[in-house]
This record gives C-alpha cells, structure tokens and sequence, in this order.
C-alpha cells in the first residue's frame, strides 16, 4: 500500500439548488466503489474551500479517480456533480511531503 496526501480541494460555481440558501456542498472521492474520503459540508457556499488533509491508503490499479460534489439535504442528499482526474495527474503532483509520509 501506498499512501497519498490529498489535502487540497476546491469548488468553483456550483449550482444554487435552494430558492432562498445557497448549496451546502460536500465531496466524496472514491476508487471504483471504494470511497477513499469524504469532507465536511460547508454551509450555503457556491465556492467552498475544502482545507482538509486527508492520507488515503490506495492498492488500487485504476486510471482516474472520482470525486462526486453532494448538496446536504434534510432527507437526501443532491448530486451536484462529478469530476474524474486521470490517474496520471496524481502520480505528477506527488510532492516531498508525501514521500517523506511513505518513503
């Protein structure tokens, strides 16, 4: 296994699904069905700041991993949308810290 710092999520323009409040959006990010995280909601914002860490133990061989955004609901939760990353953009921003995580 290898560990992965992800500690770097952003949204931008996400749709209004309320009348009067704005979005309450969360991400999940998953590996085929595996979920490899999930962030806190953030409150009526249309441009949320997700300043998490997260290490994600990954022995999983994929070509992209998925993050889905999520409105928090009363009863169920709305999909906002998805973004698929090649797996490829990953291993490029592989940075000092995380080699110093998992050398």
């Amino acid at each position: 296994k290898k560990l992965r710092n992800l500690d770097r999520f952003h949204a931008a323009s996400i749709i209004r699904t309320g009348r009067v409040d704005k979005s309450d959006p969360y991400v999940v990010a998953f590996i085929g069905e595996y979920r490899l995280l999930k962030t806190r909601c953030i409150d009526n914002d249309l441009n949320p700041e997700f300043n998490e860490e997260f290490f994600c133990p990954v022995a999983h061989v994929t070509d992209k991993i998925g993050f889905k955004v999520f409105d928090k609901d009363t009863l169920v939760d709305d999909s906002l949308g998805n973004y698929f990353l090649p797996a490829s953009e990953l291993i490029k921003l592989v940075d000092e810290k995380d080699m110093q995580a998992d050398p």
